[in-house]
């Protein structure tokens, strides 16, 4: 099929180039900006890939020039940020937001979660821990129980500041941070940890040599992953379990 006319570029129809002369004339016209392909694609409007076919079918001579990449696409993206990246403050409101889904849960089954832990009591517990287990209980720690005062949930416990009844489940008990140590301790190896939690297959623990928050073998006592702060240590014990 004989193509007659190209698609519009700029408003103007686009024309065939004029044959080439053996001699060039002494003044030659000068050209339109909107003629035929006088232009280089490269100055031709930025959507003409997007541009209507002429009637009859494509112009052979107009390559479709390829589209400049979206403006999402031509930005880089953005790092990834790994959990022991993110603030401290970012972790808190993290773990605010998992204990408020977890309170959610107990109430839809008529249970509760522990009360946030009194000053008074967490003073008490500081003095209890460097005296009975020679200890300092970590600051990222007591913050947990100003939140919540230990928490029993699917297998996971995270200890309280003494021994008390579960929150809606009086015969159950929940461990205090001091009692659950003296139990753990009649292992020597534990001594050097302050255990602060345990499920079926874990222990969670501070290490105070090397300063971070580890998870053990609930058996065998083989170090697993270490964190920075006990924020780290609990979302990652959450996710286990989610």
């Amino acid at each position: 099929m004989e193509v007659k006319s190209c698609p519009f570029i700029g408003g103007t129809p686009a024309m065939r180039p004029a044959p080439r002369r053996e001699t060039p004339p002494a003044e030659a016209p000068p050209t339109a900006p909107g003629d035929g392909f006088a232009r280089s694609f490269d100055d031709r409007p930025e959507r003409m890939g997007s541009l209507p076919l002429a009637a009859g079918g494509a112009c052979p001579e107009a390559v479709p020039a390829e589209k400049p990449p979206a403006r999402s696409e031509a930005r880089s993206a953005p790092p990834v940020v790994l959990m022991e990246e993110l603030p401290e403050t970012s972790q808190a409101d993290e773990m605010r937001t998992v204990l408020g889904g977890i309170t959610a849960e107990k109430e839809s089954y008529g249970m509760k979660m522990q009360p946030p832990c009194a000053e008074a009591d967490i003073t008490r517990l500081q003095r209890e821990v460097k005296k009975k287990l020679h200890a300092e209980l970590p600051p990222e720690f007591t913050s947990f129980l100003r939140l919540t005062d230990g928490l029993d949930y699917d297998g996971l416990v995270i200890f309280g500041h003494k021994t008390q009844p579960i929150a809606g489940c009086e015969k159950r008990a929940l461990d205090g941070v001091v009692e659950a140590n003296r139990r753990l301790r009649d292992n020597e190896e534990l001594k050097a940890f302050l255990v602060l939690g345990e499920s079926e297959d874990s222990l969670y623990a501070f290490d105070p040599k090397a300063a971070r928050f580890v998870t053990l073998d609930n058996g065998s006592l083989e170090r697993g992953t270490a964190f920075k702060t006990f924020g780290e240590l609990f979302l990652d014990a959450m996710q286990s379990f989610a």
